[in-house]
């Protein structure tokens, strides 16, 4: 049946800031996807990168939280 989940997903959550959930809503509209694509493919991309590119783009992230643009 078309309404029933596969056995083995299973719900993430997250708080965003708006603004990088309207980055999300934009992205998923360009390519007519669902929003939990754009995050799937962002994690896919990430997990492709090595453990110190990893925590360099980590640590980007959460330099930008602490001193925004």
């Amino acid at each position: 049946m078309a309404n029933i989940r596969n056995q083995n997903k299973e719900l993430v959550g997250a708080y965003l800031y708006k603004e990088d959930k309207q980055v999300v809503v934009k992205m998923a509209n360009n390519h007519n996807v669902n929003q939990s694509d754009v995050v799937k493919a962002s994690l896919h991309k990430f997990s492709k990168l090595n453990k110190k590119e990893q925590g360099s783009f980590i640590s980007l992230y959460e330099d930008n939280l602490e001193h925004p643009p």
